[in-house]
């Protein structure tokens, strides 16, 4: 064990050692421009989470709240205040008037059996089953929600539906929570177009800040790779003609202050 760590660097130093030098600062560029593009993309995927995940703890609040209420019309039932159907009635009727986000965000409670029990976006549809339902792109709605909580008290779903009053299908995430003692279950989404391009554009924006520091630091160091590549070159030369036996003339970059200085 003790020996792999200096094997290894003996053989990168072999490999490296075969490339120019401005191969190698070429690669070390390229090396460090991916670098920084993962950070940047990281870093995008990061933020475009936590807003998804305040959104998703918003849907949270909001059917919690709506399960509150079946939950307190459930114990009226069991004290023999109201009847069941009264209280489905009232729940309903809660619904209905639990509009959120300029009245784009609303609560929908479905039974275990696909039957829609209440629809504040669109009442009409209650009453019917609608285990069938699918999206614009066929993908099921209702009967997938049900599988989803056979097992589970609540989850979230994605797939795309239209705004209400619209028909464009946009991307949507709800957040489903099963309550028990009615056989049903409540959910409440939320579009993420808004939240889709403002990650497109945070990813932009760090791109071009990526860019600009790839585009200045390659400016650098292809400054850095011709200077240390052409005295080099311009020293062998000098050397050579050391060798050839010629003493007189200038050596050129004995006033450098680096290590070409110090050979020359």
């Amino acid at each position: 064990m003790g020996t792999t760590f200096p094997c290894a660097d003996a053989l990168l130093m072999k490999l490296l050692s075969s490339f120019k030098i401005t191969t190698r600062l070429s690669l070390l560029l390229g090396l460090s421009a991916l670098a920084l593009v993962a950070l940047a993309t990281l870093a995008a995927s990061f933020q475009y989470q936590r807003m998804m995940d305040d959104r998703i703890e918003i849907l949270r609040s909001v059917v919690e709240t709506a399960a509150g209420v079946a939950n307190s019309l459930e114990e009226q039932v069991k004290t023999g205040k109201i009847s069941h159907d009264e209280a489905v009635s009232r729940f309903r009727d809660a619904v209905h008037s639990m509009w959120y986000r300029n009245r784009s965000g609303y609560i929908v409670a479905f039974g275990m059996n696909g039957v829609s029990i209440a629809n504040a976006a669109n009442p009409k549809q209650e009453g019917s089953n609608q285990s069938t339902m699918k999206d614009v792109n066929g993908k099921p709605l209702v009967g997938r929600m049900i599988e989803l909580l056979a097992n589970q008290d609540e989850t979230t779903y994605s797939y795309d539906y239209p705004k209400p009053g619209q028909t464009e299908a946009l991307p949507k995430v709800s957040f489903l929570e099963r309550f028990r003692p009615w056989n049903m279950f409540l959910l409440s989404g939320v579009y993420t177009d808004d939240i889709d391009a403002e990650f497109y554009d945070l990813l932009l924006k760090l791109g071009l800040v990526a860019l600009a520091i790839i585009l200045v630091t390659g400016g650098i160091t292809l400054l850095g790779s011709r200077d240390i590549s052409r005295s080099l070159t311009r020293l062998r030369g000098q050397m050579q003609t050391l060798a050839d036996g010629t003493l007189t003339g200038e050596i050129a970059g004995t006033g450098r202050s680096d290590e070409i200085g110090g050979m020359a």
